[in-house]
């Protein structure tokens, strides 16, 4: 297979691609503490809710909240990252400190704690 560097969509799709490897990679290494499931402070509530990490919380409706302090209280909300934080339904938060509010809205990328 070759590809031609020149194109800008394999540049962008390199680019994109070497930046969610770096999101799990810090994942894993900065807050490897706990390997099993439900750690200290997971809490979860509502139909088919699921959570994996530490203090995360998934308490809308077929809601995921993964990482370190992440919530998920939007229905068929999705969270994963550093206090990630996916409030409207519908809604993806990826990342550290990113919150996303708004139903059917996706954030990607790294916020202000603050």
């Amino acid at each position: 297979m070759k590809i031609n560097l020149k194109s800008n969509k394999t540049i962008h799709y390199l680019a994109i691609s070497f930046n969610f490897l770096l999101l799990f990679i810090l994942q894993i290494n900065g807050y490897s503490q706990c390997a099993s499931i439900n750690c200290d402070g997971t809490t979860t509530s509502g139909l088919y809710p699921s959570a994996i990490g530490g203090y995360t919380s998934a308490t809308g409706n077929y809601s995921f909240a993964g990482g370190l302090f992440s919530e998920s209280s939007g229905q068929s909300s999705f969270s994963f990252g550093n206090r990630a934080k996916a409030l409207g339904g519908s809604s993806i938060a990826l990342g550290q400190f990113i919150n996303v509010t708004a139903s059917t809205a996706i954030g990607i990328g790294i916020g202000f704690d603050g």
